[in-house]
């Protein structure tokens, strides 16, 4: 670098500097799509695990309606028309 003018060394030391930056940058753009789309698997996820877990809520909440009206009935062809609905 001796041999260098002083622009010389000023332009190859700032070109080095965008390099430097220029990598860096991509770098973090790689990382920050990668954690998205790991967020996004994780969204996924738990939104099919809410989404199964309100259907099971309502299977049960059928459930203990069914099983209240069975408890109402006084005889049986009441308890049969409740069997069969």
């Amino acid at each position: 670098m001796k041999n260098l003018s002083i622009k010389a060394s000023l332009v190859a030391l700032m070109s080095a500097i965008i390099v430097v930056v220029a990598v860096s940058s991509a770098i973090a753009l790689q990382s920050i799509h990668s954690i998205t789309t790991s967020a996004e698997k994780v969204g996924n996820f738990w939104i099919e695990r809410l989404l199964a877990s309100r259907e099971v809520k309502s299977d049960f909440a059928d459930v203990r309606l069914t099983l209240a009206r069975l408890a109402m009935v006084n005889d049986a062809p009441e308890f049969k028309a409740e069997m069969q609905a």
